[in-house]
């Protein structure tokens, strides 16, 4: 999930997998420096997809930072002024999808939020995953090319999961109460 963070779904045997203490999944705190730690650096500042939109129209000097609809405009008509700066983005979350590859060896990564119905944005980074891997002949030669494609829920792929563990409990709960 692209957002104000990011977020991230593992499942695993067909089941979320939570992790022992519920946080698995939490991108947005991967690191990305060995330097000294700073918020700054961690994926969920350079990945969010509220800084993109601010940051872009910001570059626009549209009134309203957070005009997703204006910063997407400017962005799928290639304006130069601004489509660096979605490159960037999209090349964070690029080297982050490598990173969890690398790990987890996953069949699929789909992206979702709201950034997520503008196909431009799966596709994006979708091109600097590859361009990664074609810098990195080693890395191309070893690690199998990971799909990466839009979550079929989009924005409401949230929604969904927090109905998924609300169901989850309540039928843990009426189980454990009989």
């Amino acid at each position: 999930m692209l957002g104000t963070g990011i977020g991230g779904g593992l499942i695993l045997d067909g089941k979320l997998y939570q992790g022992k203490n519920f946080q698995a999944g939490e991108l947005s705190f991967m690191m990305k420096q060995s330097g000294k730690p700073s918020f700054e650096d961690m994926y969920g500042m350079t990945g969010s997809a509220v800084g993109l939109v601010k940051k872009v129209n910001l570059e626009l000097g549209t009134e309203d930072t957070k005009d997703g609809a204006a910063a997407f405009e400017a962005i799928n008509q290639n304006d130069p002024s601004v489509y660096p700066i979605f490159e960037a983005f999209a090349r964070e979350i690029a080297y982050m999808i490598c990173n969890v590859q690398a790990i987890l060896d996953l069949e699929k990564i789909v992206i979702g939020g709201g950034i997520s119905a503008q196909p431009i944005v799966t596709k994006e980074i979708r091109k600097q995953y590859r361009a990664i891997r074609a810098g990195l002949p080693f890395l191309e030669n070893t690690l199998t090319e990971v799909e990466i494609d839009s979550c079929r829920f989009l924005n409401d792929a949230n929604l969904l999961g927090a109905l998924y563990q609300l169901l989850l409990n309540a039928d843990e709960e009426m189980v454990l109460n009989r």
